[in-house]
């Protein structure tokens, strides 16, 4: 049996160092498993960020309509989705957007909104409001 001198209370059988390796591995791989799994987190907004960044200052938009609105119940929240459609150089587009339940009340079918696209890549689209670490400022004159 081993324990601690200043706290006899403390003890194990046998000796404690494969106790404290297997604790201090748990530890370790613990640690190790968190850091890689922000690390990825991290690189995950960073390549939206960008991928945002780089269609607004792109910033081609076209005027785009809402060709659908749709929502599914889940067990504990509802999902609100809006469909659009605009048209690119290469021809009709559409996508879909899931927005917040006030948002979704405002745009209705037939709406027209502005939609920002990549002309080297059309498939890269979005509606200007769809945006989540982007904001479009309104233009201001200058005197």
């Amino acid at each position: 049996m081993t324990y601690l001198p200043p706290h006899p209370e403390i003890h194990c059988l046998g000796p404690a160092d494969l106790r404290l390796e297997n604790h201090n591995r748990t530890a370790n791989t613990l640690a190790i498993t968190l850091a890689v799994g922000f690390s990825l987190l991290l690189l995950w907004v960073e390549f939206n960020l960008r991928r945002e960044l780089r269609l607004a200052s792109i910033d081609e938009p076209v005027e785009g309509r809402i060709i659908e609105r749709t929502f599914d119940k889940e067990r504990n929240r509802t999902v609100y989705t809006v469909r659009y459609l605009f048209k690119a150089p290469d021809g009709l587009r559409s996508g879909s957007l899931t927005v917040g339940e006030s948002l979704w009340g405002h745009l209705h079918h037939g709406a027209a909104v502005t939609i920002v696209y990549d002309p080297d890549h059309p498939d890269r689209h979005r509606p200007s409001f769809g945006f989540r670490f982007v904001q479009f400022l309104p233009e201001t004159e200058e005197t």
